[in-house]
């Protein structure tokens, strides 16, 4: 994703075609959010953003909101997310859904995975592996996940971003 330095929009606007490349712009604050690209990658924990994926979030971006090419770039940003799909199958062609799976079945006890999901979908994601893992252990206790307001970034990285 590729945000730029002003808010270009007041609301979310989307091409609401089949995921592609570059086909949303999000106002975050005083920015506009340009998402997303997929590629590929060898290394989740050190995935270096192509160039080419920048500009084509600015040119796809612009397309959506012309006054994205003037506006300075503020940052760019790339997550690794494991999709839950069939081999052979485009990966923008995967369901951006997520699933919980407790390994029981398999002869593993005690272990749960999930996978998929996207960053819009972490509290959701939360709640359903808090709540897998609640029923193993036998634990009655309700996810608070929808309820909890999150810290802004800015309480723990004061001194690394001070103007921010």
């Amino acid at each position: 994703m590729v945000t730029v330095a002003r808010r270009l929009n007041q609301m979310v606007v989307n091409r609401l075609n089949k995921p592609s490349d570059g086909d949303i712009v999000v106002p975050q604050r005083q920015t506009s959010i340009i998402g997303t690209t997929s590629w590929l990658v060898d290394d989740m924990d050190g995935i270096e953003i192509p160039h080419e994926h920048v500009e084509k979030m600015i040119v796809k971006g612009e397309q959506l909101i012309p006054a994205v090419r003037p506006t300075p770039i503020r940052g760019v940003m790339a997550a690794a997310r494991p999709l839950v799909g069939r081999p052979g199958v485009d990966e923008r062609e995967v369901s951006r859904t997520f699933e919980a799976f407790d390994h029981t079945h398999e002869g593993v006890e005690g272990f749960v995975t999930i996978a998929g999901g996207k960053t819009t979908t972490a509290r959701a994601m939360a709640e359903a592996i808090s709540n897998m893992v609640c029923t193993k252990l036998s634990v009655r206790a309700d996810c608070r996940t929808r309820e909890v307001v999150l810290e802004s970034f800015r309480k723990f990285f004061v001194d690394a971003y001070p103007s921010a």
